[in-house]
């Protein structure tokens, strides 16, 4: 994987894998060149130089004009000290051979275009400015709010971390989530916002979701309030695209099969953790450790004589662990000790 560190633009350009990732993207080449840039956030540059590249090349037999080749040869050539004067190409359609030879030439110009674009204008390693990462992590018993450069606002929940870069640069915004956070995303069709958790990939353009990813739940939800999104995993063959109240749950079984549920979703279980609101719904006595462990920072220490199976339904406002244990404790016939941030279950 760390080859490609040492490609050139054009090098990554002439990649089969590459290409594929630009023109033809599965599951398998998205998980590959999304580890890799989370890995080496410092060839974001060079990517998008390539891409360009790539794209431009393939124009040929691709649904792309003459025009829109022409104006992505301009946007280069603004970043050249010598302009291209008498080399431009000027199409003639009327003339069928002359026509395919100056289809040959335009796209052997583009090359060498970015050839010359990447090698002379873009910073050379030791002058390119390194994208700067900024990582927000949650600790238990707290969340937070945050708003990125693009108006985008993220509220992120408890034992969660959100990587994000200082400014959005190229033509995507893109996010690294584990744990759970519910996001605003502001609109930009030219860019698209891409939240990339335990190698899934959530593509929107603007528009609120929430997405809970914990490792030791070993599932992602992906729940989706208003506009669409586009879900790429390796557990399906293509991409998944959900509508409003829809949500998308992803997880792996006892012997390693990708699951894939798709189902509408009760807005107040989902997302009532973002309005302070504790929400259980027919929880079972695990899940409920589990989340009040996060919710309040602390660990439980259960002594059971008698297992607990029932479900319990209920929800607390910005309630104290103290108010809530007692609900429990009396619906469900449990007693209950807290020290400090440990808390004792016993019957």
């Amino acid at each position: 994987m760390n080859q490609y560190k040492n490609f050139t633009v054009e090098q990554l350009a002439d990649d089969a894998k590459f290409r594929k990732w630009i023109l033809n993207p599965d599951e398998t080449t998205v998980r590959f060149w999304n580890n890799w840039l989370e890995d080496n956030p410092e060839e974001v540059e060079k990517i998008e130089a390539a891409k360009k590249l790539v794209r431009l090349s393939n124009f040929q037999s691709s649904n792309m004009s003459f025009n829109k080749a022409d104006a992505l040869w301009e946007e280069i050539e603004a970043k050249m000290d010598t302009p291209r004067k008498e080399t431009k190409v000027v199409y003639e359609p009327q003339k069928p051979n002359r026509y395919l030879f100056k289809i040959a030439a335009a796209i052997l110009l583009l090359i060498v275009a970015g050839y010359y674009f990447y090698n002379n204008q873009l910073p050379s390693k030791s002058e390119k400015t390194e994208i700067k990462y900024v990582t927000k992590c949650n600790p238990a018993g707290r969340n937070s709010s945050i708003k990125l450069t693009d108006g985008t606002i993220i509220n992120l929940n408890a034992e969660s971390k959100l990587k994000f870069p200082e400014r959005f640069t190229g033509d995507e915004r893109r996010v690294f989530l584990e744990g759970e956070a519910f996001f605003e995303v502001s609109k930009d069709t030219s860019k698209p916002f891409i939240v990339v958790t335990n190698q899934i990939e959530t593509k929107v353009l603007g528009t609120s979701f929430n997405i809970q990813s914990y490792a030791t739940d070993n599932k992602v939800q992906i729940a989706l309030v208003e506009g669409s999104v586009q879900v790429n995993s390796e557990a399906f063959s293509k991409s998944e695209i959900l509508a409003p109240s829809e949500m998308l749950e992803i997880k792996r079984n006892k012997v390693g099969e990708m699951l894939v549920d798709r189902s509408h979703f009760d807005a107040k279980e989902i997302l009532s953790w973002k309005d302070g609101i504790l929400f259980f719904n027919d929880a079972s006595f695990e899940e409920i450790i589990k989340r009040l462990g996060r919710w309040y920072g602390v660990k439980f220490n259960t002594e059971l004589n008698k297992q607990i199976n029932r479900g319990y339904t209920g929800q607390y406002n910005n309630a104290s662990l103290g108010e809530v244990l007692d609900g429990l404790g009396f619906t469900l016939g449990f007693n209950y000790e807290i020290q400090d941030k440990n808390v004792k279950i016993f019957n």
